[in-house]
């Protein structure tokens, strides 16, 4: 037998020796959604949440699965209900400003951003995740602060890599240096932001460190 089907197999006798082995139902409920067979998964993760109301995961995924069979206000709904009986989830309230923000819901999605940094302040994605929806917005400025704010704390190479790309674009590229040599010391083989750097170091007239790229 391959592997997925030996693990398919191995979550329900699990299931079938004791039904409220979340665990193996949760495992189920992801072999269910990696082949698409949205239905089944969904039967398990709303077993799950039955069984369970506050499990993160099940909340989580289920509202990933709802997205994509298109069902962007149900998801929306769950993770809403989720989070009011579950307010302290920094994970649930990112989620669900995911799911606001792909349903153009700017102010409701950085509201949920905004609480998942609150819970976590060191949550990176959520803070890279308002960051981008600010861009969004137009509105770069407030962006950049956040982006600085996340680079500043942990040096996160994906803030690097918009702040550079933000100040690029309006033509800042004393600003942008520090950042690209960042994402080009992270990564000898990446070509590109060596490439880039050398041409920001040329514009800037630095042209002994631009050879030397």
């Amino acid at each position: 037998k391959g592997m997925f089907s030996l693990a398919l197999e191995t979550c329900r006798d699990a299931l079938k020796r004791d039904p409220k082995m979340l665990d193996a139902r949760l495992m189920l409920a992801s072999l269910y959604s990696s082949t698409h067979e949205n239905a089944e998964a969904l039967k398990e993760y709303d077993e799950v949440l039955r069984r369970d109301p506050s499990n993160e995961e099940a909340a989580v995924y289920k509202s990933q699965v709802l997205i994509e069979e298109e069902k962007g206000r149900e998801a929306a709904a769950l993770l809403r209900h989720f989070v009011k009986a579950n307010p302290e989830s920094a994970v649930a309230w990112y989620y669900l400003g995911r799911v606001e923000q792909k349903g153009s819901k700017f102010q409701e999605a950085a509201i949920a951003y905004k609480k998942a940094l609150e819970i976590r302040p060191s949550f990176g994605q959520a803070g890279l995740a308002l960051g981008y929806l600010h861009e969004e917005k137009g509105d770069n400025q407030q962006a950049i602060q956040i982006y600085r704010d996340i680079y500043d704390q942990s040096q996160e190479l994906a803030a690097a890599n918009r702040l550079a790309t933000i100040y690029l674009k309006n033509e800042k590229y004393k600003e942008a240096v520090p950042y690209l040599e960042a994402v080009a010391a992270s990564d000898a083989e990446d070509l590109n932001a060596r490439v880039k750097l050398g041409l920001v170091r040329m514009e800037l007239r630095d042209f002994d460190k631009a050879v030397a790229v």
